[in-house]
């Protein structure tokens, strides 16, 4: 998996592709996202009860590019 933020040749994108590397930068931004709104406290699993809490238990992907998407979260 790569993962990128904004321009990927750009020296502030934020990309990896070591082996587990983007798993890890998607779960940070996800999990991120739910401590942020008070749904999560660090270290805990994701149940059922807190994707209920959060209010949606899927990620949008919007085509964008031919091969770029974008990803609300």
């Amino acid at each position: 998996m790569v993962t990128s933020s904004g321009d990927k040749d750009s020296p502030k994108a934020l990309q990896t592709s070591k082996a587990g590397g983007g798993r890890k930068v998607l779960g940070e931004l996800i999990k991120g996202k739910m401590e942020r709104m008070g749904v999560l406290q660090r270290y805990t699993k994701i149940t059922d009860d807190i994707l209920d809490e959060y209010g949606k238990d899927y990620i949008e992907l919007k085509k964008i590019y031919d091969d770029s998407y974008l990803m609300k979260v």
